[in-house]
């Protein structure tokens, strides 16, 4: 044993007194040596509950992979408590943890289930997409959420379907908020799913749409947050002027509606007149697009080096030019 305390609490462990075998346990835990592995499984036995919860959190902290054994033999255990407890640290482990959460995930107690889908969030692997899509149909609210909130964290566009449809979840706004954010971590695949997401009835629902839009940063968003920024609610007009800000300002915003292959040349010509005439305020922000006429902004952009921008450029002039039938060609 490499730390001279070691042999010192684990004696302890077999303490009369269960508050020192707890004590004993979570100072195991917190010196993290690997050489205290043995006397912490072996405390996986105590009759008390609660010693075993705090071996259990010891062998977490320790993070060895040779204790999943000992964990799957927690994730049997009677109580509730201990199972919840072994979930969380098996988050703490890594892939070799996945197949042990992803059975938790069926746990007859929504708690230990919402730490397994927590733990997963933790490890972030993709091989256990598949399986959170599954558990966003969990009957309790919670475990929902921290599931929402797994996919956003491992970012794999293949959920973007299932959290589509979680947006439509009735029964809890917290967990529509939460797809929402998951979606925005997602990316450009998701902003179709977020505009639709700005006509919920609740305002957490809009704020964390806009909220994802502007993280995402695509100029297709664009129309929709103008719009936003009429919301009959404060909170949500605040949000989307933020969002706006985050995608560009006044230089690089009108570009990046230009370059936008999701923006019709029509709506180019309207979004960049819009952006002149916003005038949003309030005593801790404000936004003022100083913008050139559409013309003058698209002649000054055909000489710049954005290739996808100058090619919009060109397609808004020539229908300013009633030349609505002449497309440009497409950039190399």
């Amino acid at each position: 044993m490499n730390n001279p305390l070691i042999p010192y609490y684990a004696a302890l462990l077999k303490n009369e007194d269960c508050g020192i075998r707890r004590f004993a346990a979570e100072s195991l835990g917190k010196i993290g040596d690997a050489s205290a592995v043995p006397s912490l499984i072996n405390a996986l036995k105590d009759e008390d509950s609660y010693v075993r919860l705090s071996a259990g959190g010891a062998l977490g902290d320790i993070g060895d992979a040779s204790t999943i054994p000992a964990f799957i033999k927690m994730l049997k255990d009677e109580d509730k408590v201990v199972r919840w407890g072994a979930a969380e640290a098996l988050g703490t482990i890594g892939v070799s943890a996945i197949p042990a959460l992803v059975e938790t995930l069926n746990d007859e107690n929504s708690f230990v289930r919402d730490a397994a889908a927590s733990a997963l969030r933790d490890i972030g692997d993709t091989s256990t997409v598949p399986v959170l899509i599954g558990a966003l149909k969990d009957e309790d609210n919670e475990v929902r959420l921290t599931v929402a909130l797994a996919l956003g964290t491992i970012g794999d566009a293949f959920a973007v379907p299932a959290l589509v449809k979680a947006l439509k979840d009735e029964t809890n706004w917290l967990c529509r908020s939460a797809v929402a954010e998951a979606l925005g971590t997602i990316g450009v695949a998701a902003v179709p799913a977020l505009i639709d997401a700005l006509t919920d009835e609740d305002i957490e629902v809009r704020q964390h749409a806009v909220r994802a839009l502007g993280k995402i940063g695509d100029a297709s968003a664009v129309p929709v947050l103008i719009q936003a920024l009429k919301d009959k609610k404060l909170h949500v007009r605040r949000s989307a002027a933020y969002a706006l800000e985050r995608i560009g300002n006044s230089v690089t915003l009108p570009r990046k509606v230009l370059a936008s292959s999701h923006i019709s040349t029509q709506d180019k010509i309207d979004v960049l007149e819009a952006l002149r005439r916003i005038k949003y305020r309030n005593k801790h922000f404000t936004i003022p697009y100083i913008l050139p006429d559409t013309r003058t902004l698209c002649q000054t952009v055909l000489d710049e080096e954005d290739v996808t921008a100058r090619h919009g450029a060109q397609a808004v002039l020539n229908w300013l030019n009633g030349e609505r039938e002449r497309i440009p060609p497409e950039p190399d």
